[in-house]
């Protein structure tokens, strides 16, 4: 058996007197070494990961002990990649503040209300990135950590939802995340809720639409549900506001997928949890191989996390949906045109059956298998690849045509 890199290095810290020199590696993520026939089953990487960072606080041999655990899983061979949270390195004077209080951030945002009296009315673009201007000018001469520090990030982070993209304004709650260490996923819902407020322009409505089904995506994706429901919810009124079919249309069935997402997380983190049994084999039982197909449909179908759920997915109660998972596997890394397209073809086939996010997951599964042998073709072949990954693309939402590239 592989050498299971994480357990080697919890064995290597226990060995030593201070446990805050456990290191799991460099960069952002985390190899869980390969084995042929066991994976390392892990319920949580988020006590380690300040181990990356310049400050971690102390824990117990116990407590490790306690919270900590690898379970060894026969199942089909696969690498597991655990990503963990970005966390910028910086001084540790200006990390680690406490959250105002509720009350506290109300009377701050009053101040600031007389401060600029034009903040947050449904202005024009050009209003409000001047807006934004004068509350960057206005921060730099806060005190990092106060309660001023805190609102004046905030209030940015609403007026930027209405002139830029969630990236950048991402990439900006970031910060204030990591000085207060909160969730970065309630800062963004909390915020773009706000914005979804602040403006009557149609224009911008629209944007913010066209910005909050991938924002809502990103958070289902990171499995942070009350957070993407939020987003979802803050949509409702500006797609009724602007009489958008499309949103209308697939607002409910986002919500649907939430709230299916969510329940089966919790068959996904009791099965992890309790150490998966064997995906093959006489003697396993209806109720495991069911709990295991779930796991698939919940890796695949709602994350789109296909590389870690496959396996799994071999197990699903619709057979259809196992025999389709288990000739992709059995094509492994075939580089054969036609037997990749013969797969493709049948979670195409699939899709057709199914609706919601469960449709478009396998589609856009399908058509990135597809995309992958445009690099292969030339002239015709490739026009005419092309030309069938476009026409199924437009069944998909925007947000997921725009992973697509079929240049």
């Amino acid at each position: 058996m592989g050498l299971v890199l994480i357990a080697w290095l919890i064995y290597q810290s226990l060995k030593s007197e201070d446990i805050n020199q456990l290191s799991v590696g460099s960069g952002n993520v985390i190899v869980l070494a390969e084995d042929e026939q066991f994976l390392p089953v892990v319920p949580s990487l988020e006590f380690l990961t300040a181990s990356a960072v310049n400050e971690i606080q102390p824990l117990a041999r116990e407590e490790l002990f306690a919270r900590w655990t690898v379970d060894l899983a026969p199942i089909a061979p696969m690498r597991s990649i655990v990503e963990h949270a970005e966390m910028p390195i910086g001084n540790s004077q200006t990390r680690g503040f406490q959250r105002p209080t509720g009350e506290e951030i109300v009377r701050a945002r009053r101040s600031f209300k007389i401060r600029f009296p034009d903040l947050r009315k449904s202005v024009s673009p050009e209003q409000v990135s001047r807006q934004i201007r004068l509350l960057h000018t206005a921060h730099k001469q806060m005190e990092p950590g106060s309660i001023d520090d805190w609102t004046c990030q905030l209030l940015i982070a609403e007026l930027s939802w209405l002139v830029n993209d969630p990236n950048s304004v991402r990439r900006q709650l970031k910060q204030t995340a990591d000085r207060f260490e909160v969730s970065i996923d309630s800062l963004v819902a909390d915020s773009f809720e706000v914005a979804c407020g602040l403006t009557g322009l149609p224009e911008t409505q629209q944007q913010l639409i066209e910005y909050g089904m991938p924002v809502a995506d990103r958070l289902l994706i990171s499995e942070s549900f009350s957070a993407s429901r939020q987003v979802v919810e803050s949509l409702m009124p500006l797609a009724k506001s602007l009489e958008h079919d499309r949103a209308l249309s697939q607002l409910p069935q986002f919500l649907l997928a939430i709230n299916r997402a969510e329940r089966l997380s919790a068959v996904a983190a009791r099965v992890q949890f309790d150490g998966l049994r064997p995906l093959v084999g006489e003697d396993q039982d209806a109720g495991v191989g069911s709990e295991i197909g779930s796991l698939g449909r919940y890796y695949c179908l709602y994350l789109r996390k296909w590389d870690l759920g496959l396996p799994y997915l071999t197990k699903a109660a619709d057979p259809r949906l196992a025999s389709t998972a288990r000739r992709q596997i059995e094509l492994g890394t075939s580089e054969q045109n036609a037997e990749i397209v013969e797969v493709a073809s049948l979670w195409l086939a699939l899709a057709d059956r199914a609706e919601g996010r469960i449709a478009d997951s396998i589609r856009l599964h399908a058509l990135k298998m597809l995309q992958s042998l445009l690099r292969h073709l030339n002239g015709i072949e490739k026009i005419d690849l092309q030309r069938e990954i476009e026409e199924q693309a437009s069944q998909l939402p925007a947000y997921l045509r725009r992973s697509l590239v079929t240049s």
